[in-house]
This record gives C-alpha cells, sequence and structure tokens, in this order.
C-alpha cells in the first residue's frame, strides 16, 4: 500500500518553506553584491555562524521576535550572515546589508 504524503501541504510546513527561501534569496543577493563566487570556502564559516546567532538571537528574544514577518526574519538572517563575513575575513560595506536598527539591537542581545 502507498501512503500519501501530506506533509507539503501543511501550512505550517508551507510557512517555513517559504521563509527559508526567502532567506536562501536575501543571502545570494548578498553575496552578488559583494561579488563573491558561491563556492567561496569562507561562505561555509560564514553561514554557519550565521545560523548559530540568527538561532540565538531568536531563541534570546523569544518575546520580541515572535512577530517577525518572513521578510524581517530574512533581514535578521542577513544581518547575521553579514556579522558572520566581517569576522570571517569578508569585508561587508555600510549599505550593503539592511539597514534596520531594530534587528541590529536584537543581535547585539543575541551576541551576549
Amino acid at each position: 500500500m502507498v501512503e500519501r504524503d501530506d506533509w507539503g501541504s501543511n501550512p505550517s510546513v508551507k510557512a517555513m518553506r517559504g521563509m527559508f527561501s526567502r532567506m536562501e534569496a536575501a543571502q545570494n543577493k548578498l553575496i552578488k553584491r559583494l561579488r563573491l563566487s558561491p563556492f567561496d570556502r569562507r561562505l561555509r564559516y560564514g553561514r554557519e555562524e550565521a545560523r548559530i546567532l540568527f538561532e540565538r538571537t531568536i531563541s534570546s528574544n523569544r518575546a520580541r521576535t515572535e512577530g517577525l514577518d518572513d521578510k524581517e526574519s530574512s533581514a535578521l538572517y542577513i544581518l547575521c550572515l553579514s556579522w558572520a563575513l566581517d569576522r570571517g575575513g569578508i569585508r561587508v560595506p555600510a549599505g550593503v546589508s539592511p539597514d534596520n536598527n531594530r534587528l541590529r539591537e536584537l543581535i547585539k542581545e543575541g551576541l551576549k
């Protein structure tokens, strides 16, 4: 008997997939703006550090991040990625990352 996979039709799963898709698109845009190859080895470190910081920021600021929409979540991830790339030796010029002081403050809390 073949079981039907309804996982993809679950609204929560669709929402998460949409959010991750927007985060990936924003990441690709940042990489292009920095004129990096998507295969640059330094990106692996940056992505891993960004993921850790993103998760830490979300969990340490649960009440303040609960209402983030997909656009803000993507911007938060890109700010985390920009921080991680800069820390790893890839300079991210001002104006390339989203200009959102509220999200920057959340990241500062996540770094504590």
